[in-house]
């Protein structure tokens, strides 16, 4: 039996331009996504934003279409953005890092 985490050539059949807009291969896609997701929690962890800064959110693109897509699923993606941490906390982490360069 194939490994479930490992991309295969078919997983990508699924985003032939003639099935972008079909809610037919939403199962094929949705299993994609499922590899992304475990790619995603394997990996955020380990990146980082910064010296002394926490790892990364991630987050999937839809596996079906949908209004914000165009009915269409052409690709899908996993992408990382920083997790949010409010003003303040930003500016007393930034205070910080000054204060201990002038020491």
């Amino acid at each position: 039996m194939p490994d479930p985490h490992i991309f295969h050539a078919t997983d990508f059949d699924a985003y032939e331009p003639s099935k972008w807009s079909s809610n037919v291969y939403n199962l094929e896609r949705l299993k994609v996504k499922q590899k992304l997701e475990a790619l995603g929690r394997a990996l955020g962890p380990e990146l980082r934003t910064g010296a002394g800064a926490g790892s990364l959110a991630w987050e999937v693109s839809a596996e079906h279409p949908a209004l914000w897509n165009n009915h269409q699923v052409r690709s899908q993606q996993l992408y990382f953005l920083r997790k949010y941490r409010g003003k303040a906390a930003r500016l007393r982490e930034r205070r910080a890092q000054r204060e201990g360069k002038e020491n």
